[in-house]
């Protein structure tokens, strides 16, 4: 009910949290009808994941007005590039962060800040809920002592969130994108990033935009995101 009434600068509610966590669990687990009658592979045998991400705010590259939560199957996003090596390893941006976190070591360096924590398998939707909220305060607290001025909306307060089954990651934003400029100094359009950058993928429109973005590597994307 969240999800539908609500507009996409409002915070995510319970229910829209444990929706989105049992979305990920089931596709995890094929917990659906074809796959408890034998007509395909539970996802957990077929590598199968799906990356959820919420884009909130004027500033988080979000294309409705309405709250909502997106997907994106992780293998699509793992296949090799066209014209490139298939069989190279590419594991998302935010299984690299929680790598990290669970095996101790210092967290990644990366061109953006970034709260993030794990998740347990024990872990209600109330207990992810909280997750949420505990990061999204890290951010609200971050902004006003940086901006003098309350986390609201209006004020252009936004973020993007990434979650998977077992972390969350939250992306502060202080602009929507950037003109991209090639070497040739001409410009080549407008880039607005969203939460899919957690997942480490860029969803652009033209293909001059992606091969200026590579081109600049993380220079091209840190003024688009934030401090």
């Amino acid at each position: 009910e969240g999800l539908a009434n609500g507009e996409q600068d409002e915070d995510l509610e319970e229910d829209d949290v444990a929706m989105t966590l049992a979305c990920l669990r089931s596709w995890r687990d094929g917990a659906d009808d074809d796959s408890k009658q034998g007509k395909c592979m539970p996802a957990r045998e077929c590598g199968r994941r799906l990356f959820a991400f919420f884009n909130s705010g004027s500033r988080s590259g979000a294309s409705q007005p309405h709250r909502h939560v997106q997907f994106l199957p992780a293998d699509g996003m793992c296949q090799g590039e066209e014209g490139g090596d298939s069989d190279r390893h590419w594991a998302m941006l935010i299984d690299e962060v929680e790598r990290c976190d669970r095996e101790g070591k210092e967290r990644l360096k990366l061109p953006f800040a970034y709260y993030a924590k794990t998740l347990e398998e024990h872990m209600t939707g109330a207990d992810v809920h909280g997750v949420y909220r505990e990061l999204l305060q890290q951010w609200k607290d971050r902004w006003s002592s940086a901006m003098g001025l309350e986390a609201r909306p209006e004020y252009g307060f936004s973020y993007n969130l990434g979650i998977t089954t077992s972390y969350m990651m939250l992306m502060p934003r202080l602009r929507d994108g950037v003109d991209l400029v090639n070497e040739e100094g001409e410009e080549v359009g407008f880039v607005s990033l969203n939460g899919t950058a957690l997942a480490g993928t860029l969803m652009v429109k033209k293909w001059e935009e992606w091969k200026c973005l590579r081109a600049k590597g993380p220079q091209g994307i840190d003024k688009v995101i934030a401090l």
